[in-house]
């Protein structure tokens, strides 16, 4: 299965700048006309395995202190949701902040688990282009790549497309080389709601109804997969 990442050609601190190799394609998400289902397995299993090249180059980070990461990622996780909560917390109904709550128990619990990686960070169709004649999927828009738990770059996935389509998940999963443990398909609900709570206060903030609705939508879903996968032994 072909995939390509760009090579970093440089970088600046102080501008917040990366400057990566060009890479080919058109952009997934607004491919005219809409591939046939059985191209988008294909793209999807190949987006697992560039996803998976990306997580593994943790390996290159030679010093890392992968305890001091996991506590350090996961606390931040946990404080972010606070202040994405406060940007939306009007809007929240009492059903949702007992699933918020659930959400944060279970991520402080999970993320222990789960593996790290360096991850994409905005990891969705709008930033794989796939070039037909090659069959081969290339990935854009690194700037919010960091150290993380590698699941989290499942969250748009989770939230919009596996919940109604089982085969692109498992093409994507048979991409990426292995399947999900029950510990981390409880901690990628949990993130994908916590994760929601960004695109509703954005919404709010910015006055963009559609935002909203997103988030909503990702909330509901994230929160119905939570309640079910927190009654299953981890």
């Amino acid at each position: 299965m072909a995939a390509t990442t760009p090579s970093l050609l440089g970088s600046a601190d102080n501008l917040l700048t990366l400057i990566t190799s060009r890479v080919d394609g058109e952009v997934v998400r607004t491919l005219n006309p809409t591939p046939r289902a059985d191209v988008e397995r294909a793209i999807h299993a190949r987006a697992g395995v560039a996803l998976r090249s990306v997580h593994r180059q943790i390996e290159h980070f030679a010093d890392l202190d992968v305890d001091r990461a996991r506590s350090t990622r996961g606390s931040y996780l946990l404080e972010l949701a606070d202040r994405r909560l406060s940007g939306c917390l009007r809007m929240m109904g009492a059903e949702d902040l007992r699933s918020i709550e659930l959400a944060k128990e279970v991520l402080a619990d999970a993320a222990e688990v789960c593996e790290l990686g360096f991850i994409h960070g905005d990891f969705q169709p709008r930033n794989w282009l796939w070039s037909t004649d090659r069959s081969e999927i290339s990935m854009i828009d690194f700037e919010e790549s960091e150290i993380g738990y590698g699941v989290e770059d499942f969250a748009w996935l989770f939230a919009t497309t596996w919940g109604r389509r089982d085969d692109l998940k498992n093409a994507f999963l048979e991409g990426y080389g292995r399947p999900l443990a029950d510990s981390e398909w409880l901690f990628l609900a949990a993130f994908t709601l916590l994760r929601s709570l960004q695109h509703i206060a954005d919404g709010e903030r910015l006055g963009i109804d559609e935002k909203i609705s997103n988030g909503m939508r990702a909330l509901n879903v994230s929160s119905r997969a939570l309640a079910e996968l927190a009654r299953v032994p981890r």
